[in-house]
């Protein structure tokens, strides 16, 4: 166009599209104890592919196959997990970090030091541990200490340790 001037001008009018970037979403627990299993879930609205980046299980670049994914822990210490997503152009990431703790450790012996008992006899049992929840396969007691009255030969006695973490760990102990 020409103005009052006498001027012409060439205007080119561009337009610029706005895309939205994707939704992306990875949920699942964000701390577990050493050795479990846990489930991702990973869910967008929009129907384009997903993929796994930098991820701990050996899956980086690899695109997902449906939206739930199991991943066993063999190490503490914290895993990341990380997605993306790309629509029209726009890329979305999301991450998760799931932080594993170790599970602790429980001793059980014997009071006596003997794995035995006499007919109509007990034995008392000891759980060491650095925890205080205690259960056990032969009693209802919380407490570390227990007495074995066996009804069969041998007799497996169980304790069970739960961390504030809620991880466990358990040992055995035979009496005959």
């Amino acid at each position: 166009g020409t103005d009052t001037f006498g001027c012409v001008s060439n205007q080119e009018i561009h337009v610029i599209e706005v895309n939205d970037a994707p939704d992306l979403t990875i949920t699942g627990v964000k701390k577990a104890c050493l050795n479990s299993t846990i489930e991702l879930s990973v869910s967008s609205s929009k129907n384009d592919p997903i993929y796994w980046i930098d991820t701990e299980c050996g899956n980086n670049g690899n695109q997902i196959a449906n939206d739930i994914r199991r991943v066993k822990l063999t190490r503490t210490g914290d895993y990341k997990f990380k997605a993306s997503i790309t629509t029209n152009g726009c890329e979305t990431i999301d991450s998760l970090v799931v932080t594993v703790y170790p599970n602790p450790t429980v001793e059980l012996t014997s009071d006596n030091n003997k794995n035995y008992v006499c007919a109509g006899g007990s034995l008392p049992l000891t759980a060491s541990s650095q925890t205080n929840k205690y259960s056990w396969n032969i009693s209802s007691s919380t407490s570390n200490k227990v007495s074995v009255k066996p009804t069969t030969n041998p007799t497996t006695c169980i304790v069970t340790v739960t961390d504030d973490n809620q991880c466990t760990g358990s040992d055995t102990f035979d009496v005959s």
